[in-house]
């Protein structure tokens, strides 16, 4: 058998229960012809003639018809138990997702996949929050968490995606003054940091620190001249006002992961959300490892 086609066995089933190929058109919703056509191709691509025509006595099924009958009725059985499957995992897609991932400068990414789940998938809906704290996935804060750590917590269960590069950025200006030896500028770091991160001890020991609590303000400070800023290349890199600063010293990022809890991980519609944004995700990991300061695309403007 070099060649079978699975739909064939529905003509052969309805021309065993009706008798006749006109009668099984009629159930199937075709012309006799289509029948007829359908089950002399099967007959073919098995090598067997299936059943005996005949205009007084119907179609009856020959030695061999016999023979795959209990084989074709099961595959027809399967058939619709995938279907009722089917059926019931799309009612399953229906319902609220809650997403949760930090405050970031660019959103595109993660834009597009919620537009693109939200056009094919009408029934459910999105709740996104941008925070910079893990949310209490366990007590229905989200059902989906993006972060940054190398350490998830025990009752979430995910993907990791890579290790997030981090590099220091600044305007054109602030890139001119560094390469020509300056160190003794504006560092731009988290309100939570009550000392200087090591970024700014070990390469800017004299610098000014501006502090701000969210990303996209310090995104936007940078490219204004205003300092210098720590940033994920993956975000630093699409900007065309940033540059990346060649320091002496960088830590190494922390691994990035798409987070669910435990008990919500087989529902439908958050597996298959969670899949799609580990599959966009995987596809800029370059991006994301820090591999694509050349490429700069420029995704934000001034």
């Amino acid at each position: 058998m070099h060649k079978f086609n699975w739909d064939y066995i529905r003509y052969f089933l309805a021309v065993v229960a009706e008798g006749s190929a006109t009668q099984a058109a009629q159930i199937l919703g075709v012309n006799q012809s289509t029948v007829s056509r359908r089950l002399t191709s099967l007959e073919e691509e098995l090598g067997a003639r299936l059943f005996e025509r005949s205009t007084s006595h119907g179609w009856v099924l020959t030695a061999a018809g016999e023979r795959i009958l209990s084989a074709a009725e099961k595959m027809s059985e399967n058939a619709h138990q995938l279907e009722r499957m089917v059926m019931k995992n799309n009612a399953e897609m229906k319902g609220l997702i809650r997403v949760t991932t930090a405050d970031l400068p660019n959103m595109d990414l993660l834009l597009e996949v919620i537009d693109d789940f939200c056009k094919k998938y009408p029934d459910i809906d999105m709740q996104f929050t941008t925070t910079n704290e893990l949310l209490d996935l366990s007590i229905g804060d989200a059902d989906v968490a993006i972060r940054a750590t190398n350490q998830p917590p025990e009752n979430l269960v995910g993907k990791r995606i890579g290790q997030v590069k981090f590099s220091v950025y600044a305007n054109k200006g602030l890139l001119e003054a560094y390469e020509q030896g300056v160190r003794d500028m504006t560092c731009i770091t988290w309100t939570d940091n009550e000392q200087a991160p090591d970024w700014v001890r070990h390469n800017f020991p004299k610098a000014k620190i501006l502090r701000v609590n969210s990303a996209r303000i310090a995104f936007e400070m940078a490219k204004r001249g205003m300092g210098l800023v720590l940033y994920a290349c993956a975000w630093g890199d699409i900007s065309s006002k940033l540059y990346r600063i060649p320091v002496e010293l960088m830590e190494d990022g922390p691994d990035l992961w798409v987070l669910t809890h435990v008990d919500v991980r087989t529902t439908a519609r958050v597996r298959r959300f969670r899949d799609a944004v580990v599959t966009a995700l995987e596809s800029s990991l370059d991006s994301l490892e820090g591999r694509s300061e050349r490429l700069r695309p420029k995704l934000i403007s001034a």
